[in-house]
This record gives C-alpha cells, sequence and structure tokens, in this order.
C-alpha cells in the first residue's frame, strides 16, 4: 500500500509573509522594535533565503520579540510542523531562542503554550 505525503509545494504556510518580500506586513512586534535588513555587521550577516530578514531591537524582556496572529489558519487537535532560521547577533556566545503559542479560549482565558 502506497502511502502520500504532502510535499512542501503543497503544503499550505499558515504563516505569512514568511520571508519579508513584502516588508513587514502581517508581522508585528512584542515589546521590541522590528527592523528589515538586507545586511548586518559590514555584510558579515546576510539573508539565508530571499532579499531581507528582520530583527527584533529594543528588547528588554526574554519574551520580547516577532510574531504573528494565525487564527484561522490552524485547526484544534491537528499537528502542525514548524521551523524558522535564528541567528544572534552580537557578543553573546549563546542564547535561549524560544517559540511560544498565545491562545485565547472562547471564556476569554489566555495561556501561552511552548512550542519550541
Amino acid at each position: 500500500e502506497e502511502v502520500k505525503g504532502v510535499t512542501d509545494d503543497e503544503a499550505e504556510n499558515i504563516i505569512l509573509n514568511p520571508r519579508f518580500e513584502d516588508g513587514l506586513n502581517s508581522w508585528s512586534e512584542r515589546g521590541c522594535k522590528i527592523v528589515l535588513h538586507d545586511s548586518m555587521g559590514d555584510g558579515k550577516v546576510l539573508p539565508m533565503t530571499g532579499k531581507v530578514f528582520a530583527s527584533a531591537t529594543d528588547r528588554t524582556q526574554n519574551w520580547n520579540g516577532i510574531q504573528q496572529e494565525i487564527t484561522g489558519r490552524v485547526q484544534r487537535k491537528l499537528a502542525y510542523e514548524v521551523s524558522a532560521i535564528v541567528r544572534i547577533f552580537g557578543n553573546s556566545p549563546s542564547a535561549d531562542v524560544r517559540a511560544t503559542l498565545w491562545v485565547q479560549n472562547t471564556n476569554q482565558r489566555e495561556q501561552y503554550i511552548g512550542i519550541a
């Protein structure tokens, strides 16, 4: 029996404007500023894909960062594969990187769920 899967070309990306081709449309800041770059560090940091990348600046808390509203593009009890390219720029030799899902239930209760 042959098992058919979904190829990358067929998969629907729930993230809009994932490579910032349309600037910062669909993205918002959470406790920081978002800046688009074509390079950083005198050309030492370049986009991994596409022409630009975004950085979160003026962060004061570890939860500050770039976010996107995905309501209406995800369903309960369905598994999703998540991938991202994240780089740390500066003097820190290492850093924790986290992806968090913010959920507001129908009773208005809020939850922050760590997904990566």
